[in-house]
């Protein structure tokens, strides 16, 4: 099962992935993201089983997230993370279809149940789902797909795959009387963009012909094995071959010729490890997918790769880390030239190497989210998110017709969307020596009003965090010793109106109770209000 985690806090995401074994139970992956627009654009190019979603987020909230999942992906089950013990919320996640609410901070005990309660409600689904397909065997259209289900299971040692197994030897008597076999993996994630565009963007319908085209051969043709997607992706197709698998590997390479000359457009397959039939085909299809995490982005041949033992001579692979203090430095300095050296540099290392594989690009990507977190990490305002709406949380590696990397356009764009962060953080910094400069003025203006931190966060559309931190930064000392100081200045001048009672005074200066306002007054100036006030001429 696959988990989206939505958060605008990095930290709270974290939280949510340290406090459940999410490995050791079997989940698949996990995935992320800081508000409800991004949650919705992975969902719609991911298939998620689980959302575990807090409720205030900028851009879309958690619940306007829920509605959508109830019109669009109902099968989902959403747990709400939320900091408020709010009954309206409650009631609105139950509504629209959440199974727990959860409060922060987090209780892992919480935590472990709510997330079992869904996995058990996402099992009962799909053995209803099993079943409604199970009812309509019959009808030809639907084999493909309970097809794709039942090899799906045997990726798991579980009483299912049992039951699978045997339905799967009615259909493929050479799959019962095979010992062994190997699975190739036919990648669709990362496919030219003109193939995609041939299918209007529709990755399903793309997976859907793969498949008829890898199975008019290896089944077809050759009655060697067949080809599925898994269930619920369609990132990849799996071709398992149970006869002559010594073959696989030409064949493989001659199904992908096939794709390509159907398409005019290469599309990618790894090649996995013979493994007995059949409790050894998720290791074999593990395999694969290494297989083709290794391949040369470089070229376009071949299609199909087979696992590469480590290459000691290929010498160290640049990090992106290795920039980091030159990037960083230069969006701080809105030093355009450098940036564009730095991107040059780096780039002239990845040219040193032999192959740039998808392993390679998968590093480089995670390692750019975590200079970019660390980089914005201590700016929690809304105006520095500008530079997520630029470079769409990371920065893209091009590709060309053909689906080779290119390293020439991937600078070019690399140095155009650092260009545009460098230039929306220095706005963003802006602003930031504004802000305190505005709230100076509205807590002089507003002295008898409510000036705590939520309400002059709230204000100023800020996070609490960012207004403390931000307010002790700039003026060296915290928020609620800044306003009580100008409350007490400002109470000493109106003392010198002996028509005015101490308690009005208090409430002139936003304390409704007048022992705390003595209280207040004596920490400031060491005496009470009566007291400083007969001391006045």
């Amino acid at each position: 099962m696959n988990v989206l985690i939505v958060d605008d806090e990095q930290h709270a995401r974290d939280a949510v992935k340290l406090l459940f074994p999410w490995e050791e139970r079997g989940f698949g992956r996990i995935f992320e993201a800081d508000n409800g627009e991004e949650a919705k654009r992975t969902m719609q190019e991911q298939p998620i089983d689980i959302v575990l979603t807090d409720i205030h987020m900028p851009i879309s909230s958690g619940l306007s997230l829920m509605e959508w999942i109830q019109a669009h992906r109902p099968d989902t089950e959403v747990i709400v993370i939320s900091g408020y013990d709010d009954f309206d919320y409650v009631r609105h996640t139950m509504k629209y279809g959440g199974k727990d609410y959860l409060l922060k901070p987090i209780d892992p005990a919480e935590l472990e149940e709510a997330v079992m309660r869904a996995v058990d409600a996402r099992r009962k689904l799909e053995l209803k789902r099993r079943h409604e397909v199970e009812q309509g065997i019959a009808i030809n259209r639907f084999k493909p797909v309970y097809r794709d289900y039942l090899f799906s299971q045997l990726f798991h040692n579980t009483k299912e795959a049992d039951d699978a197994k045997q339905q799967l030897y009615q259909d493929f008597p050479g799959f019962q009387r095979a010992k062994s076999g190997i699975a190739a993996v036919v990648g669709l994630a990362a496919v030219p963009a003109p193939l995609l565009r041939r299918f209007r963007g529709d990755r399903e319908l793309l997976a859907y012909a793969v498949a008829n085209i890898a199975n008019d051969l290896v089944h077809d043709l050759w009655s060697a094995g067949y080809a599925f997607r898994p269930f619920g992706s369609t990132d990849e197709i799996v071709i398992l071959f149970w006869t002559a698998p010594s073959l696989a590997p030409s064949r493989t390479e001659e199904i992908m010729q096939a794709i390509f000359s159907t398409f005019r457009a290469p599309v990618h397959a790894g090649i996995g490890s013979e493994q007995p039939l059949p409790g050894g085909i998720a290791q074999s299809v593990q395999r694969a997918r290494q297989a083709l995490m290794q391949r040369n982005l470089l070229s376009d041949r071949p299609l199909a790769h087979a696992p590469q033992p480590p290459d000691s001579k290929t010498g160290p692979v640049p990090q992106l880390t290795d920039m980091e203090e030159a990037i960083h430095t230069a969006l701080l300095a809105l030093d355009l030239a450098e940036l564009e050296a730095a991107v040059d540099r780096w780039l002239d290392a990845v040219r040193s190497l032999p192959a740039v594989t998808p392993a390679h690009l998968e590093l480089w990507t995670r390692q750019y989210r975590m200079m970019k977190s660390k980089w914005f990490e201590s700016r929690s305002a809304p105006a520095p998110d500008a530079h997520e709406e630029t470079d769409g949380g990371t920065l893209p590696f091009a590709f060309d017709e053909q689906g080779r990397l290119s390293l020439e356009e991937t600078g070019r764009i690399w140095k155009e969307r650092l260009a545009a962060i460098a230039k929306s953080t220095a706005a963003a910094m802006r602003q930031e020596r504004h802000v305190i400069g505005d709230m100076i003025r509205y807590i002089e203006q507003h002295l008898g009003e409510d000036l705590s931190l939520q309400r002059l966060a709230s204000r100023f559309f800020l996070s609490r965090e960012y207004v403390s931190r931000k307010f002790r930064q700039e003026m060296g000392e915290t928020l609620t010793e800044f306003v009580e100081r100008l409350r007490v200045d400002k109470a000493k001048r109106l003392l010198g109106n002996r028509t005015l009672k101490i308690a009005d005074i208090a409430e002139m200066v936003g304390y409704a109770d007048e022992k705390y306002f003595s209280k207040v007054f004596k920490k400031q100036t060491g005496e009470s209000p009566a007291r400083y006030r007969k001391k006045l001429p």
